[in-house]
């Protein structure tokens, strides 16, 4: 009796041992699909606080339909060929604010559905930096962040 069972616990041990070791194995396939268009945002100031925006995007391959999004903005483009940029600008004023981030982005149709691509840039003066964090223990051993303005 102990000889089946010792011949059923290295075939366990053998299927285990193959299945862990093609799960450590990197994935193979093709790389995860994106949008087949190139999106970039300019900005330029024009006084004051206000920035003439301008988000381009340039198809990779030749798309059945774009949209382009444009901080809140959207514009219906259509079919476009492969390489010719497309453009859409936006007067941004910053009013009060010191600085802002914009976002931006493309939408193509591939085949049944859709991808996208997003750009974003920075407005004004940068953003400021995140007050300093002190790690304290507590007495159960378990850590809290101390934030001090």
């Amino acid at each position: 009796m102990r000889g089946p069972l010792c011949r059923s616990m290295l075939v366990v041990l053998f299927i285990c041992g193959t299945v862990a070791a093609t799960a450590a194995q990197p994935r193979r396939g093709p790389p995860k699909p994106s949008a087949p268009v190139d999106v970039r945002i300019d900005a330029r100031p024009t006084g004051g606080a206000t920035y003439v925006v301008t988000l381009t995007a340039t198809p990779r391959r030749d798309v059945t339909g774009l949209v382009l999004d444009l901080d809140g903005r959207r514009t219906v483009i259509g079919a476009t060929a492969k390489g010719q940029a497309r453009t859409v600008t936006a007067r941004i004023s910053l009013g009060a604010l010191r600085g802002r981030d914009i976002a931006g982005g493309a939408t193509v149709d591939v085949g049944a559905g859709r991808r996208r691509a997003a750009a974003s840039a920075r407005l004004g003066v940068a953003a400021a930096p995140p007050p300093p964090v002190n790690l304290v223990r507590l007495p159960d051993g378990t850590y809290a962040a101390e934030v001090r303005q």
